[in-house]
C-alpha cells in the first residue's frame, strides 16, 4: 500500500511539473501554434497582487492547522495566504517556491481553501506560457524542483484526501461553483490523483466520496458546467475504479445475465475475481471494449483464461480495429502478450494472417514485429521479399534486421 501511494505521488509530482514546463523542448514552435490556434475559453480571472512570499512549505511562516480538514477544533486554521503575484515572478525557483507556500496553506485551511486552491490551479492553466517561460531561462533547474513537491504531497498527505473529498462534495452539492474553473484544472485530479486514492485513504472514505461523484455522474453530461460536462468519462472511470471488488457469485450472476449488456458486463468483468468468469465466453464482453480502444480492454485479457473460441473472435475483433487506425502496432504487440502467445510458434498463425489481409492491418502487423523477441530474421526477409510494400513497412522491416556482425548477439 505504501509503495503505491509513493509511486503515484511521484507521478503526480512529476506530472506538476510536466504541466508547467509544456513543450519546453520546442516551446518558439509551441507558442506559434498556440497563437495560430482559436483563441481559449475566457477563464475565471480574480487574483490579484500579493505581496512575496519566498519561503518552501517546511519554511514558510504559516500557523500550522489541523492535520485534516475535520480535526481537533483547538487547532488554528491558517489565515487566507494572498494571491501569487505573477508579474513578480523571475525564476521558476522562485515560482516553485512560492505556489508550494500558497498550496501548503491552502490545503491545511479545510474546505474553504480546498475551493481556492482549485481556483489557484486554474489559474495556473491560465498563465501557462508565463510559466513556461520561466522555466525556459534555466531548464537544467526543472528536475530538481520535482522532489519538494513531492515532499509537500507527502507531508501533506491527509489534507490531499480531504481536498480530493472537498472538490466531489461541491460537485456534487453546488455543480455551478464549476463555472470558474478550466476544464483543465479537474484533471489533475482525474487523471493524477484519482487512480492512487484508494491507496491513500480507507475505504469508508472512498465510499463517500464515491457517493458524491455518483450525484454529479446521475445528473448527466448536458446539466453540467463545463469543467464537470469534460471531464465527464474521466468521472465515469474513477467511479467504476472506486467500487472495489465484486464477490465471485454476484459478478458470476450479472455475466450470466442475458439482459445485462456488454459495456456493463465488461465493467464487472474488471471488478470481478478470475474464477468468476470460469466457462463464460469472453469475447462478446471484451470484444465491445477493444473495438471502442479502452484503455484497459487488453490488460483484462491478462486476467482471464481464453479458450480458442474467445481467442479467434478476439483475433477478428483486433484485425478489425488496426485497419480502421494508423500506427496501431503496438495494440498487436499488447495484443498477443495478453493473449500469452510470448513464442514465434504461437504468433506465427495469427502474424501471417493479418500479413495476408494486407492494408492498415498488415502496417500494423509489421510494426508490431519489433516488439517480438524470436521473430526469425528469415521471415523478415520474406516479407521484404513482397513486391508491394509501402515505404513504411519496408523501413520497418529492414529495421528489424541486425547487422550480421550482431546476429550472434541478437
Amino acid at each position: 500500500m505504501q509503495t503505491r501511494v509513493v509511486v503515484g505521488l511521484l507521478w503526480l509530482g512529476s506530472l506538476i511539473l510536466a504541466w508547467f514546463l509544456g513543450n519546453l523542448g520546442g516551446q518558439e514552435t509551441g507558442r506559434a501554434e498556440r497563437e495560430q490556434s482559436s483563441a481559449a475559453p475566457d477563464r475565471k480571472q480574480g487574483l490579484g497582487p500579493r505581496k512575496r512570499a519566498s519561503a518552501t512549505p517546511s519554511t514558510a511562516k504559516v500557523e500550522r492547522g489541523p492535520s485534516s480538514a475535520t480535526g481537533a477544533a483547538a487547532s488554528t486554521v491558517p489565515p487566507k495566504p494572498e494571491p501569487l503575484d505573477f508579474d513578480s515572478l523571475k525564476s521558476a525557483q522562485q515560482f516553485s517556491d512560492e505556489a508550494m507556500a500558497i498550496i501548503d496553506a491552502h490545503l491545511r485551511r479545510g474546505p474553504e481553501g480546498h475551493r481556492d486552491l482549485m481556483l489557484l490551479l486554474s489559474e495556473f492553466g491560465n498563465r501557462e506560457e508565463q510559466i513556461e517561460m520561466l522555466f525556459a531561462k534555466d531548464i537544467s533547474e526543472a528536475p530538481k524542483l520535482i522532489y519538494p513537491w513531492l515532499r509537500l504531497l507527502v507531508h501533506r498527505e491527509q489534507q490531499v484526501v480531504d481536498f480530493v473529498d472537498t472538490v466531489f462534495e461541491t460537485a456534487a452539492e453546488t455543480p455551478d461553483w464549476f463555472k470558474a474553473l478550466d476544464p483543465q484544472t479537474l484533471g489533475m485530479i482525474t487523471d493524477a490523483i484519482g487512480p492512487i486514492l484508494p491507496g491513500m485513504t480507507s475505504d469508508e472514505v472512498i465510499a463517500r466520496i464515491r457517493k458524491n461523484l455518483g450525484k454529479v455522474l446521475q445528473k448527466g453530461e448536458g446539466a453540467l458546467p463545463e469543467a464537470l460536462a469534460d471531464n465527464f468519462e474521466e468521472l465515469q472511470e474513477l467511479y467504476e475504479a472506486w467500487a472495489g471488488p465484486l464477490a465471485e457469485e454476484d459478478a458470476r450472476n450479472a455475466l450470466l445475465d442475458s439482459s445485462v449488456s456488454a459495456e456493463e458486463k465488461f465493467q464487472v468483468l474488471k471488478r470481478a475475481p478470475p474464477a468468476a468468469a470460469a466457462g463464460i465466453e469472453l469475447a462478446p464482453i471484451i470484444g465491445p471494449a477493444l473495438e471502442e480502444d479502452e484503455w484497459d480492454a487488453i490488460a483484462q485479457l491478462q486476467r482471464f483464461k481464453l479458450g480458442d473460441r474467445d481467442r479467434l473472435a478476439l483475433d477478428e475483433v483486433i484485425y478489425k480495429t488496426v485497419s480502421k487506425s494508423e500506427y496501431s502496432g503496438w495494440m498487436v504487440g499488447q495484443y498477443l502478450e495478453a493473449t500469452k502467445r510470448g513464442k514465434w510458434i504461437q504468433q506465427r498463425p495469427f502474424i501471417e494472417e493479418g500479413i495476408r489481409r494486407g492494408g492498415k492491418v498488415r502496417t500494423a502487423i509489421i510494426g508490431a514485429l519489433m516488439s517480438i523477441e524470436d521473430v526469425p530474421d528469415a521471415y523478415v526477409n520474406q516479407l521484404l521479399a513482397l513486391s508491394d510494400l509501402t515505404e513504411e513497412e519496408r523501413e520497418a522491416l529492414e529495421g528489424f534486421l541486425l547487422p550480421a556482425e550482431d546476429e550472434e548477439e541478437r
